[in-house]
């Protein structure tokens, strides 16, 4: 069973740990602010309120209702809708530099592979 926030605290100012009540204010700020990402739309989108196309991207559902909440089936942004599957795409690293489009160099300048998989492939 995990530990509860306050045993961990407990636990680390016993061991001498200062806690900075600012950072925490800061850590708790940024963790909302991850909350509200994607559109809150019920269903299908439409391009007037659907924030995503306001802000000229696309939609993104990686489960259902997160971070999108709409339908990638009905959804009208026109920026488009992705919908995430983990089997779909598998990125490794390579040793050396590859010409062929299907390669990508990151900006640490390691080598990418990107290869698109279909669900019967694996």
């Amino acid at each position: 069973m995990p530990m509860t926030k306050g045993r961990r605290r407990a636990l680390l100012r016993k061991a001498g740990v200062k806690f900075d009540h600012f950072l925490d204010l800061e850590n708790t700020r940024i963790a909302e602010s991850r909350k509200q990402c994607g559109c809150d739309c019920k269903g299908g989108c439409k391009p007037d309120k659907c924030l995503c196309s306001m802000l000229e991207v696309c939609c993104l559902v990686d489960s259902e209702g997160y971070p999108c909440s709409c339908s990638p089936s009905l959804c009208q942004n026109p920026w488009g809708c992705e919908r995430f599957e983990p089997v779909k795409f598998v990125v490794s690293p390579l040793k050396d530099d590859v010409s062929d489009p299907r390669f990508h160099r990151d900006p640490e300048g390691i080598c990418l592979r990107i290869s698109k998989l279909s669900c019967g492939s694996i």
